[in-house]
Parts: structure tokens; C-alpha cells; sequence
């Protein structure tokens, strides 16, 4: 068995839109409301607009594309007021509701592009894009009337050669953040008009360049959604205005799992993610995760989108509420502790930097609540010692998995 690592492309939607575009989940205003793009049942592949007003628990079909694709939506400030970009046959247009995605009213089609990159829901009205006026050269306009007109803003400090990949804001008014094609991160505190440089997210958080960043619930604050496609998708934090990033969680969904996105609502550690499973012609599933506490708990909810929205939810996913190496790094062996919520099954392996396997901890083992210690002494399956150098400790538990890296020094 080999851990293989991934280089990273960029996922390719139902819609067709990549991950710079609007979001396919948004929270809304009051506690509990989120609006995502997913499948409907029993017809073709056309997606649809879903609305939760309790976390996930149950959901609502707000509305239905008439076409094969949905488009990007982003939220608006004002209560039940929502934006999507969306590509109908032959056209490109924003589309403006004010009742929670119900009935929709075209706002802008000057420069509008599902492929670009959106922020909004600070200011009631506001909307920032990164309008695409000719190949690989974007610039970012301001709307303060709900996308009907834009103004171009000065960006003052990021360089015209640099595309706009995505954008976010913070929770101060003016508080704006725009990533390159490139990677590198740039901060304004003037609605765009000067920005200065924060730092290369591939060394910040170490992902490639194609990273989604999303608002943040405090000042300083934003979030950085990557993935690998193929199974990873990582969210981090940002508290001090994208200089430096925590990776808070991991989940592991495989190539299957078509659309996979995280959202932040305007309350401090409150993070969703969710991910769709597309059956041809008679829907699909989804699955939602909900936190509270920047990722150290998950309520996880269940959706058969292929019958009649059968809701299940199973509490405490995942089980696995602390894990730590110590020392680390270590000599001769190190310890690792780790403690669950609930009756889980466990498997530790440890690889090398290549990703072979070097020694398998545990194996598919039934555990009951409760704290564990599992030592590793550096030896391999054939209990020769292994060399110095870095080592990836695989945890799985059910059906997520956490990576820590071990440093082992002779």
C-alpha cells in the first residue's frame, strides 16, 4: 500500500465553473440558514437551489435551473437577499433575490461570468467581482447597489500582470482580500482602492496556487478552502490579516464526491461543508458537516436526494477529539495519544515522505470511548530501524482521517 501524493487540478463542477467562481454553498443571515447547489431528484441532471434553516437538518428546494447548469451564488448582508452568476444558452448575466432565492430578477450582464470570482455580505448592497476585461487580466469592481452597476476600484499595489483568483471579505467594513493566479495574497482597508502584499499562500499554508479564500467573522480574519480533487479538501485560518494560516481539518472525500466546498457565516468558529455525490438522471446525496468551534466537533447530516430528501443526521462525526505526538520530534520512539467520543474503528499506519508504508500501528480495530497510547519505536514491518528524517502518521477513524507529520532524529 502507498500514500500517494497528488498534484493539484483544478476541480471541474457540474456547472462547469471552476473553483475561483461564486460558492455552491453560502450561509445566510439568521442562525442556522444555508442555500447550496445540488442535485434534484428524479430529473435529469439539472441542480437546484436547497435551503436549510436548522443547520442542515432538513432541507427545502427553493428553486430549479432550467438548463445544466446552476451557476455560482454568493449571500448578500440583508436578510434573504442572495446573488448567483448563472450561463444560460448563449449568455452570461447576475441575478439578484430577495426572498431567499425564490424568484429571481437579472441585475448585470456588463463583464458577468460564473468563472469569476465574488465577495459580499458585509454591507447590505455590497458586492465586489473580478471583472475578466481580456484573457489572464482581471480587474476588481465595487457594487453598492446589488450588482446592477459597478465601479472599477484602484487596487493600488497589486500588479496589473496578476490575475484575481478569488476574493474575500473580512468583518470590517472595507476589509477586502484578493488572491492571484498565482498564489500570492494581497489586503486592502479601503474597498479595494490599496492593497499591500500579505504573503505566497503555498508557503503560508503549503497547497499549490489554487486556493478559495472566504470571509472571515472577525477583523483580520479569513479562510482558505483547498483541494486536491481526488480525496483531500483542507480548510485554514487566517487571524491576523492572511499573514500566517492553522490548517484546522481535513476531510477525505474521494473523485466521486463531484462538488465539495466549505462556507463560513458571520459567527466566529462557525464553519460548513458539504459535499455531493451526482447520481445520473435521478439525483444524488449530500452530505453536510457543521462546526462551531473552528473544526474540533462536526454534526454531520445525511441527504438521499434520489428518493424524497430522507434526512439522517448522526451526531458527534467525527469521533476523534484529540490526537498528539510527543515528542516530536524524537530519538529512539515517540507516543501517540489520542481520545474518542464515541465507539469507533481505528487505523494507524505511519509512511514515509515518499509515501511508502513503513509500519501499521493498528488495524481495523473496534475502540470504545476513551483515551489511547499507542508507542511507535521507529522500526519498520520487519522491525529493522528506519533512517532519520520525516515521517506521516496516518489516522483514521470511520470514515475521516487526520495526517500528522513526525520528525525522527538519530
Amino acid at each position: 500500500m502507498k500514500l500517494i501524493a497528488l498534484t493539484m487540478l483544478t476541480t471541474t463542477l457540474l456547472t462547469g465553473s471552476a473553483y475561483g467562481s461564486a460558492s455552491k454553498i453560502i450561509c445566510g443571515t439568521q442562525p442556522g440558514e444555508i442555500y447550496f447547489v445540488g442535485p434534484v431528484p428524479h430529473y435529469q441532471m439539472w441542480p437546484g437551489l436547497w435551503y436549510s434553516s436548522n443547520y442542515g437538518t432538513t432541507l427545502e428546494l427553493r428553486d430549479q435551473s432550467q438548463y445544466e447548469t446552476y451557476g455560482g451564488i454568493w449571500a448578500d448582508a440583508a436578510d434573504s437577499s442572495l446573488y448567483r452568476s448563472y450561463q444560460p444558452p448563449n449568455s452570461n448575466h447576475e441575478e439578484f433575490s430577495s426572498n431567499g432565492g425564490n424568484d429571481w430578477v437579472i441585475v448585470n450582464t456588463e463583464n458577468a461570468d460564473q468563472d469569476l470570482s465574488y465577495a459580499s455580505g458585509v454591507i447590505p448592497g455590497e458586492v465586489y467581482r473580478s471583472a475578466n476585461i481580456q484573457p489572464f487580466y482581471h480587474i476588481l469592481e465595487r457594487s453598492t447597489n446589488n450588482g446592477i452597476e459597478y465601479v472599477q476600484c484602484s487596487t493600488t499595489g497589486f500588479p496589473d500582470t496578476l490575475g484575481i483568483y478569488t476574493a474575500a471579505l473580512g468583518a470590517d467594513p472595507g476589509e477586502v482580500y484578493i488572491c492571484s493566479n498565482h498564489g500570492y495574497l494581497y489586503y486592502s482597508a479601503d474597498y479595494g482602492e490599496n492593497f499591500s502584499f500579505q504573503g505566497d499562500v503555498g508557503e503560508i499554508a503549503e497547497v499549490p496556487n489554487e486556493s478559495v479564500l472566504l470571509n472571515g467573522a472577525e477583523p483580520g480574519e479569513i479562510y482558505l478552502f483547498w483541494s486536491n480533487y481526488f480525496d483531500e479538501r483542507k480548510i485554514w485560518r487566517f487571524s491576523d490579516y492572511g499573514i500566517s494560516g492553522e490548517l484546522l481539518y481535513t476531510f477525505y472525500y474521494g473523485i466521486e464526491w463531484a462538488t465539495c466546498r466549505f462556507s463560513t457565516s458571520g459567527q466566529p468558529g462557525e464553519i460548513y461543508f458539504y459535499a455531493v455525490n451526482y447520481h445520473p438522471y435521478s439525483g444524488g446525496v449530500v452530505h453536510i458537516l457543521h462546526t462551531t468551534d473552528y473544526g474540533q466537533n462536526w454534526d454531520f447530516y445525511q441527504h438521499d436526494l434520489t428518493q424524497n430528501a430522507i434526512e439522517l443526521k448522526i451526531p458527534s462525526a467525527p469521533s476523534l477529539e484529540q490526537i498528539t505526538v510527543w515528542p516530536n520530534p524524537f530519538n529512539a520512539s515517540t507516543s501517540i495519544h489520542f481520545e474518542l467520543g464515541k465507539p469507533s474503528t481505528i487505523r494507524m499506519t505511519v509512511y514515509d515522505i515518499r509515501g511508502d508504508r513503513v509500519r501499521q500501528l493498528i488495524t481495523d480495530k473496534e475502540l470504545i470511548p476513551g483515551g489511547y497510547n499507542v508507542s511507535w519505536t521507529a522500526i519498520n514491518e520487519n522491525r529493522q530501524p528506519v533512517a532519520s528524517g520525516i515521517y506521516l502518521l496516518e489516522m483514521q477513524v470511520d470514515q475521516f482521517k487526520e495526517i500528522k507529520k513526525m520528525v525522527l532524529v538519530r
